[in-house]
């Protein structure tokens, strides 16, 4: 099996708070506000970002 690198790894990690909240809505009626929908843009955005890096082989770092 071939080793994924670790931008890989935690993208696929931090998408879990998102299906975690996606599930809070679907199953127990949440109710969202507006702090919930900011802090989901910035976890989308993060992920996004990681996704980016691990795919194009582009580094933030340099």
């Amino acid at each position: 099996m071939k080793q994924k690198p670790t931008t890989a790894v935690l993208a696929l990690l931090s998408v879990a708070p998102l299906l975690g909240v996606a599930f809070t809505f679907l199953f127990l009626g949440g109710n969202p506000n507006l702090k919930l929908f900011f802090a989901l843009a910035v976890l989308v955005a993060g992920t996004v970002v990681m996704a980016k890096e691990s795919l194009v082989g582009e580094h933030l770092n340099g």
